[in-house]
């Protein structure tokens, strides 16, 4: 039974020993600045009118369905929306 509780323990041990940590940057480092940051090109408004034909096409898309699945639980009577009082029974004679 020691033996199972050392294995682990040891092969941790080993395994923790190959590993270096080295604090040494390397030589051809440098800091990142400001100049660093990619420029912006081209016309920000062909870019925004592609990106809004996009968004209105999925807009159109998700309120299509929307509507098309109200109808169709509506005229299938799958769930009852409560808009109105229900119907009363007919009485039976």
């Amino acid at each position: 039974m020691l033996r199972q509780v050392l294995r682990p323990i040891v092969r941790n041990v080993r395994k923790a020993g190959t590993h270096s940590a080295s604090s040494e940057l390397p030589a051809d480092l440098r800091r990142p600045t400001i100049n660093d940051i990619p420029v912006p090109h081209g016309s920000w408004k062909e870019h925004y009118d592609a990106r809004q034909k996009v968004y209105n096409a999925q807009l159109i898309a998700g309120i299509t369905v929307l509507v098309g699945t109200l109808l169709f639980v509506k005229t299938s009577d799958i769930i009852f929306f409560n808009w109105g009082p229900p119907e009363e029974p007919a009485e039976k004679k």
